[in-house]
Parts: C-alpha cells; structure tokens; sequence
C-alpha cells in the first residue's frame, strides 16, 4: 500500500465507506469494480441488479452509455503510465511506480460512484461522469510534471467535495479524530471528505482538490453578485497564486474549457426547445453560467497573456487566448 492507496484491488468502500446514502448502492458499486476489472459491460448483470432494484435503472444506463469513454480514458492512460519495474525507472523519477495506474483507477472509481446518480448535464445530456473524465482526459494531454498520478487523481475528484462532500465522508470517528474547533459539521465533514482523499491518492491530491473546491465564503441569503465575486476571487486565487501548485490552474483550465466554453450549448437547446417552460430553463440555465464565467474567463485571459515560460500551460497560451475570444463572442452575447 502507498501513500495509503489500496493496491490489492480491496474495495474503496471498505476504506471510506458512504454512510449517508438513502438507498443501497452497492449493486451498482460492484457493477462499477466489475465494469473496471473486466473492461466490458456484462447486460445479464445489469438487467438483473435492475429486475431486483428499479430505482439504479438510471445509473446503470449512464455507467452503459459512458463506457466507451472510460475504456478510452483507461487505454490513454495506460499508454501515458506504461508497466516500468522500479528499478528501470530514470534517476530522478521518484514516486513514479506502478502504483500510478492503481491510483488513477481507484479515482475513477470512486469517481464513477460518487457521481453515477447525478442529474445528466443540461447543455449535452450526457450524464455528469462524463464531465471530471473529460477534465482528466484534458489534463493527462497537457501535463507532464511531478506527481502526475495524484494530478490526474485530482482531476477526477475536483468536483467531488463540492457535490458530494456527505458521500465522500470516511467513517464519522475518521473526521472527528482531527482537531477542528469552532467550525460547523458540514465543515467538519468537509475536512474529513479531504482528509480521506488524502488517505486513499496522496497528500499531493489532497492539496489539489482543495484547492480547487470553491470555498463556502457566502451563505444561501447572499445577493447573486456576491456570489459572483466570490467565484472571480476564487478563480483569480487559482490562476496568479504565487504559492499554489501550478497543476491546480491545469485541472481549473480543463474544467472551464468543458464548463465556460460549452455554454452556447444551452441556449442553442433553448432556441430549439418545442415547449415554453423548457425553453425558459434552458436560458434561465445560460443567463446564470453567462454571469458566472464571463468574468472568470477574462481574468484566465489576462493569465494566458503574462503566463510564464515555465507554467506547465505556457504552450497552450495561444489557442488558449483564440478559444476564449471565440466563446466570449460567439456564446457569451445573447440575451
């Protein structure tokens, strides 16, 4: 075991069981440690689980209709962290073992399972899976620093505390072993959900993920611009910290460029809504992403324009620039 990282194919669940669940999830749990062992669907296996439980039927077609991308995710990532033994490794390579598959599978594990019972994304009606495996598939194209494994680790979680923090909790003892005086129990919970990431990838994943789960400055009776402000001051943070890993603004990128640049998605299906009440959805949707990522996209534009020869995202400063640009004026100016 390294870095407490389960390499003996034990379930994630064991080690940070999800203890607030309202219904039992672990026939699609297994389904999904199936699905990863074997690379293959098993449809006998998935009709039954469905026949004795209706309510996964859901779960069950989004983990069908996301597979194809897992088994290219697992395939791209296999080639970028071939089998090497320890000893044929380069001098300097320190930490860079086999264990990087085993880590980045156990994340796409417990990703998958965090986040297989999520609403489909209203812009592609993919289901939400598929958005952190496109972020990892972004990050493993663009970065080839240190602790590789635990950056794309990061990437497959960064969603994870934000939106399924309770999910994510190891068991209520682990978090209350830590120290955290004054603070409420959803920040206690929090820390544990952290605390437990750190437990499982490493404490380089640990620091990413936090660094890019938005901080809770506001609570739900603040002003709509507020909120706003805050995001600007959390994305400007992660783009020009002088003390942050550079990784997190790699995965923060990726994120936006599936997240900020996609939103013209949204009000194209609002054009092409047959009925009114969806159609006013669709641009309720992209009037509240419009006004939360135009501004952070131009503070990432600024960034691109000073950004150093020696940040990992130097080379993707031109077309980083052009595809902003593009998106601010081709998706960001309906009404």
């Amino acid at each position: 075991m390294e870095n407490g990282l389960n390499t003996e194919g034990k379930q994630i669940r064991e080690i940070a069981p999800e203890i607030t669940r309202t219904i039992d999830q672990r026939p699609v749990d297994d389904f999904i440690d199936e699905v990863l062992k074997h690379r293959a669907l098993d449809s006998e296996r998935a009709a039954a689980i469905q026949d004795t439980a209706p309510e996964h039927h859901q779960a069950l077609a989004r983990i069908e209709s996301t597979f194809p991308h897992v088994d290219e995710f697992l395939v791209f990532m296999e080639e970028q962290f071939p089998k090497t033994p320890p000893e044929k490794l380069p001098e300097g390579i320190d930490g860079e073992r086999s264990g990087d598959r085993a880590r980045i599978r156990n994340a796409l594990a417990l990703m998958l399972k965090l986040h297989v019972h999520q609403r489909d994304r209203i812009d592609s009606g993919q289901p939400f899976i598929s958005h952190p495996l496109a972020v990892a598939t972004r990050v493993l194209e663009t970065y080839d620093g240190p602790g590789r494994s635990q950056v794309v680790a990061a990437a497959l979680l960064h969603d994870s505390i934000e939106d399924q923090a309770r999910l994510l909790a190891l068991e209520k003892e682990l978090a209350a072993r830590a120290d955290f005086p004054h603070v409420s129990p959803e920040e206690i919970e929090r820390e544990g959900a952290l605390y437990g990431i750190g437990h499982l990838f490493g404490l380089h994943t640990q620091v990413l993920v936090r660094a890019l789960t938005n901080p809770r400055l506001l609570g739900e009776r603040a002003l709509q611009g507020e909120h706003h402000k805050a995001y600007e001051a959390y994305i400007s943070d992660i783009f020009f910290s002088e003390t942050l890993p550079s990784a997190v603004a790699v995965i923060k990128w990726a994120d936006l460029q599936e997240n900020a640049l996609t939103i013209g998605a949204i009000a194209d299906n609002a054009e092409a809504a047959t009925t009114a009440p969806e159609q006013e959805r669709y641009w309720r949707v992209y009037a509240k992403l419009r006004d939360k990522y135009r501004p952070a996209l131009l503070i990432v534009r600024d960034f691109f324009t000073e950004v150093a020869e020696a940040h990992p995202l130097y080379a993707e400063r031109e077309r980083a620039i052009a595809d902003i640009d593009t998106a601010l004026t081709e998706h960001y100016t309906r009404a």
